[in-house]
């Protein structure tokens, strides 16, 4: 097996074993942790798929958390708060004098 390869082998290890925190490293994040390898291509490749990989996961995200969102009658929720829940506000009101310039 080439370096290359074992270097590659070794990034997706890497990712694999990071997870989620994987689809979600930066570009120079890749790029330092693939520093070691001599192709700049296969680098350049490798940040590429990555990139099409967060778009994909962070798309099928979106659309599952507005397909919920979807369901969610907000009328009536607010309604069941209104009449399950006691509402306490608290503020806080407070005047300072503005600094006037010199005249």
């Amino acid at each position: 097996m080439t370096d290359e390869k074992k270097n590659l082998s070794n990034f997706i290890k890497k990712a694999i074993d990071t997870g989620l925190g994987a689809a979600f490293m930066t570009e120079d994040m890749i790029r330092t942790a693939l520093s070691d390898m001599p192709n700049k291509e296969s680098v350049n490749n490798i940040i590429s798929t990555a990139k099409n990989a967060r778009d994909e996961f962070l798309g099928t995200v979106k659309s599952e958390v507005s397909s919920f969102l979807k369901h969610i009658d907000v009328p009536g929720e607010i309604d069941r708060i209104l009449e399950e829940y006691d509402i306490d506000v608290n503020a806080k009101i407070s005047f300072k004098k503005k600094n006037k310039p010199n005249e």
